[in-house]
């Protein structure tokens, strides 16, 4: 009977500790997901921000006021901006296959015959 009650008590913190862990890791992941949404909304004012530089800048160079130098500088910005965007975007969308996974979700592969 001991044995069994120590069993027991072994086996039911097991459980409580694998519950507080699983509690945890959603926990973090949605903290993580939060984190990265207030990332892209300021990485989107940004890459407005370089679109419009970049235009201004192509406007200032046909009309002669400034060098090609400028507008190549204007782009490169811009396409920084887009590509530290899309890094972004890619760090939601693997906090997203992260909480599936925190919360018990999980996927198989299918082979088709």
């Amino acid at each position: 009977l001991n044995a069994a009650r120590a069993d027991y008590d072994r086996t039911a913190a097991n459980y409580r500790q694998s519950v507080l862990k699983a509690f945890a890791d959603v926990e973090t992941v949605l903290s993580n997901i939060d984190l990265r949404r207030i990332q892209s909304e300021a990485q989107e004012r940004v890459v407005e921000s370089a679109r419009k530089t970049s235009d201004l800048a192509s406007v200032r160079y046909k009309e002669g006021l400034d060098t090609f130098l400028n507008v190549v500088d204007a782009e490169r910005s811009r396409l920084s901006a887009e590509l530290d965007a899309a890094r972004i975007l890619s760090q939601r969308l693997i906090a997203a296959v992260e909480l599936i996974r925190a919360l018990g979700g999980g996927w198989e592969k299918q082979f088709s015959k």
